[in-house]
């Protein structure tokens, strides 16, 4: 996703930090809870110090599920998971929608095409769609990358700059012309995402093979994550969400939780985040909650980590 004059700051999900920051964010919180102290901006500050890897303010912020790019410099930079500044041309810097990052490489593109770095970040190969191609979605897959286009799936291998069929089948939306795609890569398991207006399908492959393993779970989100061998995502509909966790090898499904008020939903490798009545709360899969200051907008979440 992309955003133009962004305050983020990416918050560790639910991690520890130090115990002095922590302390003092706790005992400001008892405060303020108390009434004694009434302004909530050195609450909010020490809620910052206490548990925030870094903050960024530029005029370019891109991100997905495993990486931070900053480009309003001369050439784009990546923030996380590591620094990198990538020796792209302008109209590469200025056309990112997809971007993903792997151990070896940088994957930045469009619906057009792609260009992929090396953690030098100098460009290594570059595809372009042919005239009456559509890129909807790519992502990093060892020495290949993986794309989406007119409903199939794809590997560019990266040495021999050849294109085949990765996973047969069909990966449709039930919106033929308007819809939103993403791939998610992990190193056991995929998955790739389609869908518009809460009604998503998400078909989970093997990273590997290319085997399918989960084909079309009907998602009420177009936010999902992977996290060891399970699939996490949000169903259902109206007053009646769950969180739900799908095990990938045993099929088997189970609650997280229930969900009856609902304005937004974000989920990262360990927890999600919901938002109802004005109210951001995020929580980890195993229980854990807290709630977030009402002047904080959650834009996203890369791997573990949330962004506000």
């Amino acid at each position: 996703m992309k955003y133009s004059r962004l305050l983020i700051t990416v918050l560790l999900f639910l991690l520890s930090c130090s115990p002095s920051a922590e302390r003092k964010y706790l005992n400001l919180l008892e405060d303020y809870s108390s009434g004694e102290v009434s302004d909530p901006e050195p609450l909010y500050e020490a809620l910052l110090k206490a548990y925030s890897l870094s903050s960024h303010s530029s005029d370019k912020i891109f991100f997905s599920k495993n990486i931070i790019l900053l480009s309003d410099g001369d050439e784009p930079e990546v923030i996380y998971p590591a620094p990198i500044t990538l020796n792209a041309d302008e109209s590469i810097d200025e056309n990112i929608s997809f971007g993903g990052i792997n151990s070896d490489y940088i994957l930045l593109g469009n619906n057009k095409g792609f260009c992929v770095f090396n953690t030098d970040g100098d460009p290594t190969a570059i595809y372009k769609a042919g005239s009456k191609e559509k890129i909807d979605a790519m992502a990093m897959r060892n020495d290949s990358v993986v794309f989406l286009s007119k409903t199939r799936l794809y590997e560019f291998n990266i040495n021999s700059r050849q294109t085949e069929e990765f996973v047969k089948g069909n990966f449709s939306s039930s919106s033929k012309k308007y819809f939103r795609s993403f791939i998610l890569s992990s190193p056991k398991y995929s998955a790739v995402i389609t869908g518009i207006a809460g009604s998503y399908y998400i078909s989970v492959y093997d990273t590997r093979s290319g085997e399918i393993k989960l084909k079309n779970v009907l998602s009420s989100s177009f936010d999902f994550s992977i996290n060891g061998g399970a699939l996490y995502y949000l169903r259902g509909g109206a007053g009646n969400w769950s969180v739900a966790k799908y095990d990938i090898a045993s099929k088997n499904r189970l609650q997280i939780r229930k969900i009856s008020h609902l304005d937004d939903f974000f989920i990262a490798a360990g927890g999600f985040v919901t938002i109802a009545d004005g109210k951001s709360v995020i929580e980890s899969f195993t229980g854990e909650k807290e709630v977030l200051p009402r002047e904080w907008t959650v834009k996203g979440s890369c791997e573990n980590l949330l962004l506000i």
